[in-house]
């Protein structure tokens, strides 16, 4: 049993956020405090041994009373598979045999509500609350896994939904576990990578009384500190996430298991960085002493496909400057190698293009031309544009946009196939 109390919160998470509201605290994995009471009559309260069950890891006492630890599930799985396109093999499988061990373990326990959650380090597993049966929860998410699946998995989980019914489906499950292990080596699910944000601060906001904020920043590349917090990064990190997906499941068999949960470490420390570069850009002041000071960019291979898990980048020495171009300045024709100046170019080409179209820019310009994005620099026909490249890493580029007369704005532009898209703009609005 842990100390009398625990750690300080991060910050309070309701019922809408969580299996159970309680004090989200740092850690590794991060957990949830909850109140002992919400456990009273929870038939998961002594499950921590079935890994796809939501089970307390740890208990307390605090002034109120017993307290109770449990995995940090920062997304429901419903609306997890909703936010997605599509889904690597690796991580299909990986919810298909949770879902068939975690039903075998409600039924062991006799569940009858349930929903799916997903931990912060991508395992899904099936909590004891909400109104639903969770059989009926169940087939709802795999009919919708289903229809992201290619269709020798798809067989295999339409299966899986016939055989949860049953008590006795135990007896199955090994052989569909095999018929899915045969299609791909489990991964875990994509996460955001920093899921932890405290409350919204401003960058130049004063921490000193924020034991909260320490902790998160302690997790965080030091390229980061002082800005854990900070909208934009959490703007961009979820882009990033958005556009990144992890190694093939396939390429992946011949190599240890334990590299599927360690591959996308360096991805996701050179996503943090990119995050931190536009954010100490945000908040740099105007004027010369910002441009005195000049920006420092790393220039990052781009990973060209999913057959291989990304590797660290080797050090390269600082460039003078973000790589800057004039709307003027453009180039025509298709010039989508892979140069620093030359993604200028093309950005500020794009950029051009987007403003001659705005609203009715098609998919050959942005990504979603149902997205909207705000009235500003970049989208003003006549305004007599600089577009600065300030951080690039693989398939997402992130663009400083700036004119006479104009507030600065920020777009994030992204390749797909043999072009560069739009993906947001927004204001800076946090500046000092």
């Amino acid at each position: 049993m842990s100390d009398s109390l625990h750690p300080s919160p991060l910050r309070r998470l309701g019922p809408a956020e969580a299996p159970y509201p309680g004090d989200l605290v740092a850690g590794d994995p991060p957990v949830v405090w909850t109140s002992g009471a919400l456990w009273r009559d929870d038939r998961c309260w002594d499950a921590d041994g079935a890994d796809h069950l939501l089970a307390p890891v740890d208990l307390g006492q605090s002034d109120d009373g017993p307290i109770v630890a449990v995995p940090h599930c920062p997304h429901r799985l419903d609306e997890w598979l909703g936010r997605r396109t599509r889904l690597d093999d690796g991580e299909i499988v990986t919810l298909g045999v949770s879902i068939l061990r975690g039903s075998a373990s409600a039924h062991e326990r006799g569940l009858e509500r349930g929903e799916w959650w997903v931990t912060s380090d991508g395992r899904p597993v099936l909590a004891g609350v909400g109104p639903g049966d969770w059989r009926e929860t169940t087939r709802d998410v795999l009919s919708h896994l289903v229809a992201l699946s290619p269709s020798l998995l798809a067989e295999v989980l339409s299966d899986v939904s016939g055989a949860i019914a049953s008590p006795g489906h135990a007896a199955a499950m090994e052989e569909l576990e095999a018929r899915l292990f045969a299609g791909a080596e489990p991964t875990p699910l994509v996460t955001e990578f920093v899921s932890l944000p405290a409350r919204r601060l401003t960058a130049h906001e004063e921490r000193t009384t924020s034991e909260a904020a320490s902790e998160a920043r302690g997790r965080l590349p030091s390229a980061l500190h002082g800005f854990v917090d900070h909208p934009i990064v959490e703007r961009l990190n979820r882009l990033i996430v958005r556009t990144e997906r992890p190694p093939s499941a396939r390429s992946e068999r011949a190599r240890p298991r334990t590299r599927a949960r360690t591959s996308r470490r360096p991805l996701l420390v050179a996503a943090a960085v990119m995050a931190a570069v536009l954010v100490i850009g945000v908040s740099w002041p105007d004027g010369d002493t910002a441009a005195d000071g000049g920006t420092e960019t790393a220039d990052i291979p781009r990973d060209d496909g999913p057959t291989a898990p990304p590797t660290p980048p080797p050090r390269s020495a600082p460039s003078d400057s973000p790589a800057q171009v004039r709307a003027d300045d453009a180039p025509t024709g298709d010039a989508l190698e892979e140069g620093t100046s030359t993604l200028a170019h093309t950005a500020s080409q794009l950029i051009e293009t987007y403003a001659a179209c705005a609203a009715t820019c098609g998919t050959s310009v942005v990504e979603d031309p149902r997205d909207t994005f705000p009235r500003g620099v970049a989208n003003d026909p006549d305004a007599d544009r600089t577009t600065t490249v300030v951080e690039r890493y693989g398939g997402v580029a992130v663009l400083r946009i700036e004119a006479p007369g104009h507030a600065a704005q920020y777009a994030v532009i992204i390749r797909t196939n043999d072009s560069w898209l739009v993906r947001d703009v927004f204001d800076v609005a946090d500046q000092p």
